[in-house]
């Protein structure tokens, strides 16, 4: 079947470039995976995705591209260059907190 419909969707500027870091990486198109996904979700009759937001584990830089990491190196020093840090200090204060 021709490709004719045509999907037009704001995003997060960031999440987007982010999955299309990912997507990159399985050598895969962000128009080829909004497809797949629609074709699940007819398949399945159900967003074919768990919606709960995952506990976020560390990033292991071995596990990183080069360009991935050079990404994340850039997006933080943009958020310190921006003044989006807190003090270390502050950080284990909250933690200590949040803890009792």
């Amino acid at each position: 079947m021709p490709r004719t419909a045509s999907i037009f969707a704001r995003v997060n500027p960031e999440l987007k470039r982010q999955a299309e870091l990912v997507l990159k990486e399985q050598d895969t198109t962000l128009q080829e995976a909004i497809e797949a996904l629609l074709q699940q979700i007819v398949l399945q009759q159900r967003l074919p995705i768990d919606t709960r937001l995952p506990i976020h584990a560390p990033v292991s830089y071995t596990s990183m591209t080069m360009e991935r990491f050079n990404d994340e190196l850039e997006r933080g020093l943009a958020n310190y260059y921006t003044g989006r840090v807190q003090d270390v200090h502050e950080v284990f204060e909250e933690l200590e907190r949040e803890q009792k």
